[in-house]
């Protein structure tokens, strides 16, 4: 079992997997983000969601992916930043179907520079629709106020 981490808040919010997380976050959900009758969100949330673990060795993390999309689909803005072993699935002839899925729902994919080097990825082969960011990319969305969840 695997705990994900809300690390936005002061104290921090411990869930055992992403439904757990996926039930909490729709209660939270401001009234105002009800979609309109034209289908619209009058408001919606910033999320980035950390991945830190490959999801070869681990099925949540397959689970995560999906939870990107499902916000993205729900109309948030939706951030999957890659880190350390999270970095696996964007080399372009990996097989991740769940990482797809997220790039097809418009999820920005992101891949930290030094997790790819440490591999040995090559930042000129990867998935299409993966992009490299600095590890900078957290602290900046952290300050703008991006809802923040670690895996």
């Amino acid at each position: 079992m695997a705990a994900l981490r809300r690390v936005d808040e002061e104290t921090p919010l411990l869930f055992s997997d992403a439904a757990a997380l996926t039930r909490y976050l729709e209660a939270e959900a401001d009234p105002q983000s009800v979609p309109t009758a034209k289908h619209e969100r009058k408001s919606m949330s910033r999320y980035l969601l950390i991945e830190s673990r490959d999801p070869y060795g681990s099925g949540d993390a397959r689970g995560y992916a999906t939870l990107a999309s499902q916000l993205k689909l729900a109309g948030h803005d939706v951030t999957l930043f890659l880190v350390q072993n999270g970095v696996l699935p964007v080399r372009a002839e990996a097989r991740c179907a769940e990482l797809r899925d997220a790039i097809g729902a418009h999820v920005e994919v992101l891949a930290e520079e030094f997790s790819l080097r440490e591999r040995g990825i090559d930042g000129g082969h990867l998935l299409a629709g993966v992009r490299m960011a600095p590890i900078a990319l957290v602290v900046e969305r952290l300050a703008a106020g991006w809802k923040t969840l670690w895996h």
